[in-house]
């Protein structure tokens, strides 16, 4: 059950143990310190019963250690699995576009209306970090007004389908990943690196925050950078825009860190979790055959038991 805020959550939680099902909770953001610009606040009643449904449930996945430190005291035992990606997005390749016009995109996913915190503390650097560039939104169309960018710019709304959601985000040559780390660093702390792992699955050189989760896939000054400030941040992404050469080994040096994080790379952890909620084997026991024991005979010969 992922994010269990409803009202009944932990009546059905309840329901499915009666019987005889285990509940399993997954929760990947820290919903005690949602930033004040996030549209989707949970109310006290809500953030109450999410964390009577993690304290019902049998057992609670989380995406980062961060996450376990908040949530695993509530939880009968705990498991921290990390954001996988499914194969077939690391063989998509971007629509051809004609890259002999010096076009260089600069990309970033998602709705302003869970990251507009994130969009503002970037937008100090905005104008530097893009010179030059063209920036590409998938997700939102107000997106790049948070960023204050008013320069080249190309915008795709939400996409329902991820596939095509995918081929979008690989239009970029370099993928962005700015995570307000000043008031919000507690709720960014917890977030997870799917955003830079998406980017890096698609063989983007990646330039994000630096924050602990982050450092799985962006390895500072390999698969891309890691920034502590919006003009840092601003000058990484420069320096990618006018480096193609840079962009292409580090791009491809993004992918193979991205392989560590495929779903046949982590399934192992799914596995462990699986078996931790198997009945145990029971050991069969040698079967005895009962009665009389049958007399060896020759073949062809006819054998007559008689009572008595």
């Amino acid at each position: 059950m992922h994010r269990p805020m409803a009202r009944d959550s932990l009546r059905w939680i309840e329901a499915y143990q009666s019987v005889g099902c285990r509940v399993v909770v997954d929760e990947d953001d820290d919903m005690s310190c949602v930033p004040r610009a996030n549209l989707h606040q949970p109310t006290p009643e809500m953030l109450r019963s999410h964390d009577a449904a993690i304290r019902a449930a049998d057992g609670l996945i989380v995406t980062t250690p961060r996450l376990q430190e908040v949530y695993g005291p509530l939880a009968r035992r705990s498991w921290v699995v990390p954001n996988l990606m499914a194969e077939w997005v690391y063989d998509i390749r971007p629509t051809i576009i004609r890259r002999d016009l010096g076009i260089v995109r600069v990309g970033w996913a998602g709705v302003p209306s869970v990251h507009a915190h994130d969009l503002n503390w970037l937008r100090p650097g905005s104008e530097q970090g893009f010179a030059g560039a063209t920036l590409s939104t998938v997700g939102d169309m107000s997106s790049p007004k948070f960023l204050g960018w008013l320069g080249p710019m190309e915008r795709f709304g939400w996409q329902s389908s991820p596939e095509i959601f995918y081929r979008l985000m690989a239009r970029a040559d370099i993928g962005i990943v700015p995570l307000d780390n000043g008031e919000n660093l507690a709720f960014n702390t917890a977030k997870s690196h799917l955003k830079a792992l998406e980017y890096a699955a698609l063989g983007k050189p990646v330039v994000a925050t630096r924050l602990p989760e982050q450092a799985n896939i962006v390895i500072d000054g390999e698969t891309g950078f890691l920034a502590d400030d919006p003009l840092t941040f601003a000058a990484r992404v420069r320096q990618l825009v006018g480096d193609p050469d840079l962009r292409e080994r580090m791009g491809a040096a993004a992918r193979r860190q991205a392989e560590k994080f495929s779903i046949p790379a982590g399934i192992g952890r799914w596995e462990e979790i699986l078996r931790a909620f198997s009945p145990p084997k029971r050991r069969r026991e040698p079967q005895v055959r009962r009665g009389r024991p049958r007399r060896s005979v020759a073949p062809g010969t006819a054998v007559l038991d008689r009572a008595g």
